[in-house]
C-alpha cells in the first residue's frame, strides 16, 4: 500500500458542518456539533488530557469556546457512517444506538436531522443504569424530547430474558457487559459479585421487528457477533447500514464471514489494539471498527 499523506483531508461532511463558536456553561463541554455534555460523563480517558483539564479549571458561567472538527481516531468512522446516512434519510431517520452509554450519538444524530430538516426516531439501549438516567438528561438537556423515542434500560443479545451485567463506575468505565456464566457463577470473579446486577436483556431481533433502521452503532463490548447472528435473517430486510465496535480478534473475523456470506458491502474494517493505515492517516485503534451496507435494501 502506498504511504498516504501526513496532513490528510477531512471527510467532505465532516468539513462542512462545523458548528462554530458554540456558548458552553459551566460543568459541561462541546462536540462540534455543539452538543452539550457534562464533564462528569466522560472523565475516562480526559483526565491525561491537556483539553480536558483546562475545561474543568474554568470559571462559573458560560464560556464562548470553538470546539473544533472531530479528530483523527477511531470515532471518525463513526462520524462518518452517522453522517452519510442521516444525509441519505428520506423523509424519518431511524437509528439504532445498541450500549448507548450517555447517549452521545443519539443526541448526534438528532443534531444532524435537526440541522438537515429531516425527523428521527432513536433507539437507545443500555445496560448500566447510571448511563441509562445520564442518557435521558443528556438528550433532555439538549432540546431532545426523551420521550419521543425509544430508550431502553437493557443489555442488548441474542436473545430475551435476564442476564448479570457489570455496573458501576459510570464515569469512569464505559466498558460495562453482560457477565459470562461462569463469572456469574464466580464470586472470585476479577470483578466482585456485588458489581453485577441481574438485568433485564433484550434481542435485536425484537427492537426491529416493526420498522426498518436507516443505521445501527453497536458497541456491546464483546456480544456483538451473537447478536448479529441471532438477527441474520432479519438484517438484510429491515436494515441499511452497521457501524460496530469489535472486542475481539475472534469476533472481528465472525463478522467479517457473516458479512460476507451475506453479501453486504465493507466500508471500513479495522482490527483492535493497534496502528492502522487508512485513507485519514495512521491511527491507533483501541476497539476495532466494522462497517457494512447492505446492497439489498432499497434506499428510500
Amino acid at each position: 500500500m502506498e504511504s498516504l499523506s501526513a496532513s490528510p483531508m477531512h471527510h467532505t461532511m465532516i468539513a462542512q458542518l462545523e458548528t462554530g463558536i458554540v456558548s458552553v456553561p459551566f460543568g459541561y463541554h462541546s462536540d462540534y456539533l455543539g452538543i452539550l455534555t457534562k464533564n462528569e460523563y466522560q472523565l475516562l480517558g480526559q483526565k491525561r488530557s491537556n483539553q480536558f483539564r483546562s475545561i474543568l479549571k474554568r470559571g462559573p458561567g458560560a464560556t464562548l469556546v470553538d470546539p473544533g472538527i472531530p479528530a483523527f481516531n477511531e470515532e471518525y468512522f463513526e462520524w462518518i457512517d452517522l453522517l452519510e446516512t442521516v444525509k441519505l434519510a428520506k423523509g424519518k431517520y431511524v437509528f439504532f444506538d445498541l450500549g448507548s452509554g450517555y447517549g452521545r450519538w443519539l443526541a448526534r444524530a438528532a443534531k444532524l436531522c435537526q440541522m438537515l430538516g429531516v425527523t428521527c426516531h432513536l433507539t437507545g439501549v443500555e445496560g448500566e443504569p447510571t448511563h441509562y438516567r445520564w442518557m435521558i438528561d443528556h438528550l433532555s438537556y439538549n432540546g431532545f424530547n426523551p420521550k419521543e423515542h425509544r430508550l431502553i434500560n437493557a443489555a442488548v443479545s441474542g436473545e430475551n430474558g435476564d442476564t448479570m451485567f457489570y455496573v458501576g463506575k459510570p464515569s469512569d468505565w464505559y466498558g460495562q457487559r453482560i457477565a459470562t456464566k461462569e463469572e456469574s457463577r464466580n464470586y472470585s470473579s476479577i470483578f466482585s459479585r456485588d458489581k453485577m446486577r441481574r438485568v433485564q436483556k433484550i434481542a435485536i431481533t425484537e427492537l426491529l421487528k416493526d420498522c426498518v433502521a436507516d443505521f445501527i452503532d453497536m458497541d456491546v463490548q464483546g456480544s456483538e457477533l451473537e447478536i448479529i447472528v441471532a438477527a441474520r435473517e432479519l438484517l438484510g430486510a429491515r436494515v441499511k447500514r452497521v457501524h460496530i465496535g469489535t472486542h475481539s480478534e475472534k469476533v472481528e473475523n465472525g463478522l467479517s464471514a457473516l458479512f460476507t456470506e451475506l453479501t453486504w458491502t465493507n466500508l471500513h474494517d479495522y482490527s483492535l489494539q493497534g496502528k492502522r493505515e487508512t485513507p485519514y492517516g495512521i491511527i491507533d485503534f483501541s476497539d476495532g471498527v466494522q462497517s457494512w451496507l447492505n446492497p439489498g435494501i432499497e434506499m428510500k
